[in-house]
């Protein structure tokens, strides 16, 4: 298997996915990654990094409208 790290903008996706409610399976669905990643992501990442809530905000805007196509199938 090949494992990448997760960039600044998935983690970013993911972070604000999760806060909106969603599950751990359905943000890995939306993001096309594994649910367990998601799950060893949010088991450490308040030891890791500090989260910047502008930077997080400003890069899953700039994600939602490069991806406005994808979203559209959930609402």
């Amino acid at each position: 298997m090949n494992y990448t790290q997760l960039t600044e903008k998935k983690k970013a996706q993911i972070d604000i996915l999760l806060e909106q409610g969603l599950s751990m399976r359905k943000t890995a669905i939306i993001l096309g990654i594994s649910h367990s990643t998601i799950s060893r992501y949010k088991a450490g990442i308040y030891k890791k990094r500090k989260i910047d809530i502008v930077k997080k905000h400003e890069v899953f805007i700039n994600y939602l409208l490069d991806c406005q196509h994808f979203f559209r199938q959930f609402l």
